[in-house]
């Protein structure tokens, strides 16, 4: 197995010693998109929300500072992370602030409407079926919530082949702001707007 279709595998669903690895080193390599993310949240101290592939739990970490009176909750479909985000979360999961679920973006174990925000942090590529993903996190979110989908590995509308090598060594979809958009429209959110930065991207839209 090549070393990117490996790390594609164990960043999608991180595994044993490998995945602890690897969720070990994004705690480093994500760090600079993880802080441009938590500036563009616009999180407030009673918001609830969700980190959907929550992986190493330095987001729901974050977050939860930031909400200091609200509710974070973080889902990821990959036991080795739902086990690293509990250890890196435990005195907030103890104190009743963050919780941590194995589950799948597709089929999220929430009630309707639980939501103000709901976040995806490098994780959309591996969702399986981005528009049930995406029906989902709505369904999750109050009226008016926000989602929020940021990603690096990219394609670019002027040069599509750009990140095609890739993706496909590490046998992952990659999108462009253009289909994101679109995506989102087709599940059903309003008002997207588009952010970049350092070839960085994050959408965000409406419910």
């Amino acid at each position: 197995m090549g070393m990117l279709r490996w790390m594609g595998m164990q960043m999608g669903s991180p595994r044993g010693r490998g995945g602890r690895l690897m969720c070990a080193f994004l705690v480093w390599q994500h760090d600079p998109i993880t802080r441009w993310t938590m500036e563009l949240l616009d999180l407030r101290p009673g918001d609830r929300v969700l980190d959907i592939g929550c992986g190493n739990g330095v987001v729901l970490e974050r977050i939860a500072h930031k909400t200091v009176d609200g509710q974070v909750a973080g889902i990821d479909k990959a036991l080795v992370a739902v086990e690293a985000s509990g250890r890196r979360n435990r005195e907030a999961i103890a104190a009743g602030k963050v919780s941590v679920t194995l589950g799948d973006a597709r089929q999220l174990p929430f009630p309707d409407h639980s939501f103000d925000k709901v976040l995806s942090l490098e994780s959309f590529y591996f969702w399986g079926d981005q528009i049930a993903g995406l029906e989902e996190a709505r369904r999750v979110l109050k009226p008016g919530g926000q989602i929020s989908l940021v990603m690096e590995l990219l394609k670019y509308d002027s040069d599509p082949e750009k990140n095609r090598w890739l993706a496909d060594k590490m046998e992952c979809p990659i999108f462009s702001d253009t289909e994101i958009v679109a995506m989102l429209t087709r599940a059903g959110y309003r008002l997207p707007r588009i952010h970049s930065k350092k070839g960085w991207l994050c959408v965000q839209a409406s419910c």
